[in-house]
């Protein structure tokens, strides 16, 4: 009995740090919403609600690197840190719950970042396939820097086709 009490205590407090994390993100605190996270992440579990812990993690690390980028008095191992952790990040979500759309979204927008556009057209044609249209642009600016002009103008045409209708995940 206790045990399923502890259980459940737990994660309560772990929706309640998410929900603090989530609000810390969109408040631009990403320090502090990356430790948070993170004290979230040390007791690792592959229970599907991680997933969105993970991908949160990576898209606030990755949007550090970013941030970095252009503050030109920041040390480029810091910057590569951040990176490095975004995409583990990313990877724990996607191993954790390989249907989560958002995750490879967030992966593809990385790899798109790094000019790794054959990765990122992968990661955009999975999210595309949980129900993700919301990618067939950024898919199409990869396919077009891939001078795959034909696919670039298909996933244009269909970019155009889902604005205004349902773009969430599955």
């Amino acid at each position: 009995m206790f045990l399923n009490i502890t259980n459940i205590f737990k994660k309560i407090q772990l929706g309640i740090n998410f929900i603090k994390a989530s609000n810390l993100k969109k408040a631009g605190k990403y320090l502090e919403a990356i430790k948070l996270y993170e004290k979230m992440c040390e007791k690792d579990t592959a229970e599907k609600y991680y997933a969105d812990i993970y991908n949160n993690l990576g898209w606030l690390n990755y949007n550090l690197a970013a941030n970095l980028t252009n503050n030109k008095a920041i040390d480029n191992k810091e910057m590569e840190a951040y990176i490095e952790k975004a995409y583990i990040a990313l990877d724990r979500a996607i191993e954790i719950d390989p249907r989560n759309c958002k995750a490879y979204y967030n992966r593809g927008k990385f790899n798109k970042n790094n000019k790794t556009y054959d990765l990122a057209i992968q990661d955009f044609t999975m999210a595309i396939k949980l129900g993700a249209a919301y990618c067939y642009n950024d898919r199409a600016f990869c396919f077009e820097k891939q001078s795959l002009f034909q696919e670039a103008f298909e996933d244009k045409l269909r970019d155009l086709e889902y604005k205004g209708g349902s773009n969430d995940c599955k």
